[in-house]
């Protein structure tokens, strides 16, 4: 090819050239002088064939926003699992396990912001991500707050506390739940149920429109549900195929509800009733938690999802 201007169609050493000019240019990083002299050529005509390449589409340059393609890959997870939104956030940048939590709380409560309007009653569950979303929440509108499942967590970080620091934004009523999550026995469940306040709360359930809720791993262990059992307990259920759990519902890894004689100690909601709220946001996060999410959205106990980037790329494969 020579140091001179082509026109008409590239012929097949032309094209070859071109092709090459174009490697070294944009995937070897080498400058146009750095080309021009390996390959004999003056600086102005590499930059023609540069500029030749472009306009005949044998170079194209494409530039993807991080964006657009989480959007993307939104999408594909709303389709794989039929779902109404799906939120991901990129959690390379992170670090340890507690700045995971504070940015899915976050995400967990712009989407709440926007979802929740006055007319609706807003159930909140469990778990250290409800709480970092509760502390996000920077605006509500005065609509009741209801406690899905009695109280579980240390003192001062536990199921009560996502329903007082929404409710004191939102300056809704609030339903709290004074009540552990797990009792010895069905029949002690079933009548602490009964007891007033109590009974007020769980008869919110059916009015609940909108719930939040974590997700608790039990395969391996990622769960504050399961740590009230004993070593010995956890095992056998373990071996009983439990998988995941979420709001006191038993999973296994195909989401169906298992250990029905563990749910009637529990005082929260029931998974049927969880499956009939018209929108539930599940936040969960960490690859530990991969087959706990998928169980509980092949289950359809959420309609949502806010999860994280590693997450959103497995549960696709």
């Amino acid at each position: 090819m020579s140091d001179t201007e082509i026109e008409g169609s590239w012929d097949d050493d032309e094209l070859a050239l071109a092709v090459d000019i174009a490697r070294r240019y944009y995937i070897e990083n080498k400058g146009k002088s750095e080309i021009a002299s390996e390959l004999g050529l003056s600086r102005f005509k590499v930059a023609r064939v540069l500029q030749r390449s472009l306009d005949e589409g044998i170079v194209q340059i494409s530039i993807a926003s991080p964006k657009q393609s989480y959007a993307e890959l939104a999408n594909r997870l709303r389709a794989r699992y039929d779902l109404n939104q799906v939120v991901i956030v990129d959690t390379k940048f992170l670090g340890p396990e507690g700045r995971l939590r504070e940015s899915l709380g976050k995400a967990a409560a712009q989407l709440l912001q926007r979802m929740a309007g006055p007319e609706d009653v807003v159930g909140l569950g469990w778990g250290r991500t409800i709480t970092a979303m509760a502390k996000a929440i920077t605006s509500f509108p005065p609509c009741p707050i209801v406690q899905l499942g009695g109280i579980v967590g240390t003192t001062h970080d536990n199921s009560m506390e996502p329903v007082r620091a929404v409710a004191a934004v939102s300056k809704g009523d609030s339903y709290p739940l004074y009540a552990p999550l797990l009792m010895p026995d069905a029949a002690s469940a079933a009548g602490l149920r009964a007891q007033p306040g109590i009974a007020d709360t769980i008869a919110m359930f059916e009015r609940t429109t909108i719930g939040v809720v974590a997700v608790g791993s039990w395969e391996p262990p990622n769960s504050q549900l399961q740590k009230l059992f004993t070593p010995a307990e956890q095992t056998s259920m373990r071996g009983r195929g439990v998988r995941a759990e979420v709001c006191g519902v038993l999973l296994d890894g195909e989401g169906r509800s298992i250990l029905p004689e563990i749910s009637s100690r529990t005082i929260a909601i029931g998974g049927d009733q969880l499956r009939t709220i018209p929108n539930v946001i599940a936040v969960a996060g960490g690859l530990s938690k991969v087959g706990a999410i998928h169980s509980v959205l092949v289950g359809r106990y959420a309609t949502s999802l806010v999860t994280d980037l590693d997450v959103a790329r497995v549960l696709l494969r």
